[in-house]
């Protein structure tokens, strides 16, 4: 069975983007903002890792972030940021987001692609 993913992305091109490069391994679910993306985990879903733009309309990906990370349930899920934000903005905040990684936008699919698998991977080996 294919991991799940979460894409959490208010832009619908950068979304099909993330999930044409993934979908050929994963089964990608995307969801266009914070508000989306808890409705959908509270649904039962849970996904294997959850990839996250940090500027978004509702519920942006630092509140989305900080609540996931409070949660019992949730808390345990890894985080990729994907973001076009100041790269020093998200170096001097990414401890306090306590995320697996980072990536900025635009970025090369292959990065991608080896950043998810080695975070799924290690999640089995630790």
């Amino acid at each position: 069975m294919k991991k799940k993913i979460l894409v959490v992305e208010d832009d619908p091109s950068m979304g099909m983007i993330v999930k044409r490069i993934l979908e050929s391994h994963y089964h990608v679910i995307v969801a266009n903002n914070g508000l989306s993306a808890i409705h959908w985990l509270s649904e039962g879903n849970l996904p294997d890792l959850i990839l996250t733009d940090i500027n978004m309309p509702i519920i942006d990906g630092k509140e989305l972030i900080t609540n996931l990370k409070r949660s019992g349930l949730y808390r345990n899920i890894p985080i990729i940021i994907l973001t076009a934000n100041d790269k020093s903005m998200i170096q001097e905040n990414f401890n306090h987001f306590k995320c697996e990684d980072y990536i900025f936008k635009p970025f090369e699919p292959m990065i991608l692609k080896q950043k998810v698998k080695n975070i799924l991977e290690n999640l089995y080996y630790d």
